[in-house]
């Protein structure tokens, strides 16, 4: 029931379809592995399922495996030219966002992706809300200015 919808959110912070089919896996053994955790009266079970994917994709994106394999280019050396088409955007956003800490990643990927709430991601990542919302904030006023030097 959930399977796409997970996956969507994890290939649109991975931007690659086979890594995203290993992590959607992982994410659903996790699930089943901890079912007998989930806690109806703290959250719902899209939030739980949510919780559990980010917190996967954070690992994955501390692991060495990404360290060692992410990309060699500095972020400062990528251009984005008017003409370039929106998939290449994105991508570079995507970086931008991966060389940022990682509450403000989550938050990033929870806002835009999974569409959450402010008050939605203050819940999954148990920070106050005005916490999530200066970071994003934050968050989109660096993507800003890197488009307005490009």
């Amino acid at each position: 029931m959930y399977y796409k919808e997970v996956y969507a959110y994890v290939y649109k912070q991975t931007m690659n379809k086979g890594l995203s089919m290993d992590l959607t896996h992982e994410i659903f053994i996790s699930i089943l592995k901890s079912i007998d955790n989930y806690d109806e009266k703290k959250a719902s079970f899209r939030t739980w399922l949510y919780r559990i994917s980010t917190h996967r994709l954070v690992d994955y994106y501390r692991s060495e495996n990404y360290k060692y394999n992410r990309g060699k280019v500095p972020i400062d050396d990528v251009v984005i030219y008017a003409k370039e088409d929106f998939e290449v955007a994105v991508e570079n956003i995507i970086r931008i966002v991966n060389n940022l800490n990682f509450s403000s990643q989550q938050i990033f990927r929870l806002k835009i992706f999974a569409d959450y709430t402010f008050f939605e991601i203050s819940k999954v990542l148990e920070i106050p809300e005005s916490t999530v919302k200066t970071r994003y904030y934050s968050m989109i006023r660096k993507i800003r200015e890197y488009f307005k030097e490009g």
